[in-house]
């Protein structure tokens, strides 16, 4: 079986341990600069999530 990377380097998964999962999520930053004028809350989450959905 192939070792887990790790930040501080390779070990056996049978040393691992316990371990918890988790999701990294791609976050996209957008607004109101990008269109050159000002927008509202609901128009700004929006704008992001019309753009992460994009980049996804």
């Amino acid at each position: 079986m192939s070792d887990v990377c790790t930040v501080t380097g390779s070990i056996a998964p049978s040393t691992l341990g316990k371990v918890l999962f988790h999701e990294h999520l791609l976050m996209v930053l957008c607004g109101p600069w990008q269109s050159g004028r000002l927008v509202d809350r609901e128009e700004l989450e929006q704008l992001q999530v019309d753009a992460a959905v994009t980049a996804l």
